[in-house]
């Protein structure tokens, strides 16, 4: 909802660090309100993600205003893969990040939740979490 800026910022550098994991990796937009722009310029310069499957677009009107908690938990219907790692329109996720995601997930076999957090405010991961979708789902985002 109005993040358009942001996703023009980040978008193909994300998709661009994960086309090698793109049997692996799925990023989910999803566009709220008034959304005809953000779709056509998403449309108009990524359909081969489009197609491959690497990106996906949700557009969801439940929202009449902005919320954090109500955009996060926007999300849970939505998710096909096994793990859900949260990331703001205006973030960069590198491969290296994802590939250290996906060891985890190996390593303790859908039992975690990984903080992302690199110690620096203001970079972005302060507020990225991962975790088994199937916990995503069940719980959601509770601000409480």
């Amino acid at each position: 909802m109005g993040r358009l800026d942001d996703i023009r910022g980040t978008l193909a550098e994300n998709l661009a660090a994960h086309v090698e994991l793109a049997d692996q990796v799925e990023f989910l937009v999803l566009l709220f309100g008034d959304n005809t722009e953000s779709k056509a310029w998403i449309s108009e310069n990524f359909g081969t993600a489009l197609e491959s499957g690497l990106l996906r677009v949700i557009c969801d009107d439940s929202l009449d205003s902005w919320h954090f908690g109500k955009a996060k938990n926007a999300f849970r219907p939505h998710m096909l893969g096994r793990i859900y790692s949260s990331l703001d329109g205006d973030n960069f996720v590198t491969q290296a990040e994802t590939l250290r995601l996906l060891a985890v997930d190996a390593e303790f076999d859908g039992h975690f939740l990984l903080h992302h957090f690199s110690g620096q405010w203001g970079d972005g991961t302060s507020g990225r979490i991962s975790m088994p979708t199937a916990v995503y789902r069940s719980v959601g985002y509770d601000s409480s």
